[in-house]
This record gives C-alpha cells, structure tokens and sequence, in this order.
C-alpha cells in the first residue's frame, strides 16, 4: 500500500479509501476520524483515480491477507 502510495503521493489511508469508493461491490464507504487531521487526510481520497492495475494488485493482496 505504501509503494502505490508513493505513485500517487498519497498515504495509506487515502489509498485504502480510494480502492474502497473503486470497487463496484461497494455502495458507501463508513469512516471514523478521532482529529480534525483525519478528516482532511480521508478527504484526500477524492478526486483521482488509481490505476487499473493498481486496483488489481490490492485487490489480489486484500484476497491473500483476508480469504
């Protein structure tokens, strides 16, 4: 998650939301946030999309760590 982060510029979390919001299985996406500084990070999720390939990998890795 980290190094398709770095291809992005983007933090974890922000690449774990966005592969949530791109899975067609998903209608909504429920987020906690404790600091204001959470919220602006999850907000950082919007806007772009990754990369076809990118979604296949952490989806495959999500498969292996999950099923």
């Amino acid at each position: 998650i980290k190094e398709i982060g770095l291809k992005y510029n983007k933090t974890p979390s922000q690449i774990v939301i966005r592969w949530v919001l791109d899975n067609s299985a998903v209608s909504c996406a429920l987020l906690g946030m404790k600091k204001p500084s959470q919220t602006v990070d999850n907000v950082g999720a919007l806007g772009w999309v990754l990369a076809e390939e990118d979604k296949q990998a952490l989806t495959e890795k999500a498969t292996t760590l999950f099923c």
